[in-house]
């Protein structure tokens, strides 16, 4: 395998898996490295070529592994060259391995990312805080919702964010005493997500913070309460 092939090959399933996944790792690095702006949701538009560009990679590296192990012909191993050298052969081998476990790695990242970065807050926090549910916009891939929940867990105050793609939400516990909803939407729009408040419930879902506040009014026969409550009219005595 010539000096000029390996390269071209090795270089095009680098690039070709970093295209793939810059639309899902890009915004969670920089987020990472303080980077933030409305901006960053603008590599969701890579999405939709995310499979070609993974298809691609693979490619580069199938063909890299062909020219790597295939026995060369007589005349293509001349003296001096790289391929009649096996120490040459060698390290074009090692180098190969090594470029794979990189390329899968960014490959597979989006779809592991969500067991990666999987956290759980104790039931008696959530009770003892508040909670809001956001509407987030330009989720695109599973990576996505661990970006939002990360910038979200980030403001001091917030005690857990559970994010979802189907429905695109957030569900966020915090402490009202040192932080609002506000500077929540203000986190995720600076990630690259904007979002909104929730205005109204989903049908079968609680109006409250509380998830056995209706549960105790159906059980008092008082279920259509509902009908007439809205969540930011009920005093926190009543949660």
């Amino acid at each position: 395998m010539s000096r000029s092939s390996r390269a071209w090959s090795i270089s095009g399933a680098v690039l070709a898996a970093v295209t793939a996944s810059v639309c899902c790792i890009g915004p969670l690095l920089l987020l990472g490295l303080g980077v933030s702006g409305a901006w960053i949701g603008t590599l969701a538009v890579l999405e939709p070529i995310r499979p070609l560009f993974s298809v691609l990679a693979l490619g580069f590296l199938g063909f890299a592994f062909y020219r790597a192990y295939r026995r060369p012909a007589a005349e293509e191993c001349a003296a001096g060259s790289d391929c009649a050298r096996a120490g040459s052969r060698r390290f074009t081998r090692v180098t190969l391995w090594g470029v794979t476990v990189a390329v899968l790695g960014l490959l597979a990242f989006p779809y592991a990312a969500p067991h990666l970065f999987a956290s759980a807050a104790s039931e008696y926090a959530r009770t003892e805080s508040t909670q809001v549910v956001l509407v987030v916009e330009k989720m695109h891939c599973e990576t996505c919702p661990v970006t939002v929940a990360v910038s979200l867990k980030k403001i001091p105050g917030v005690v857990d964010a559970q994010v979802t793609m189907d429905p695109p939400e957030a569900s966020v516990y915090y402490d009202p005493k040192q932080t609002n909803l506000d500077e929540l939407i203000e986190a995720t729009t600076t990630a690259g997500y904007p979002s909104s408040k929730r205005p109204w419930a989903r049908k079968n879902e609680d109006w409250v913070h509380r998830p056995d506040f209706e549960r105790r009014f159906e059980e008092a026969g008082v279920s259509g309460v509902f009908l007439a409550l809205r969540t930011d009219l009920l005093p926190p005595s009543a949660l």
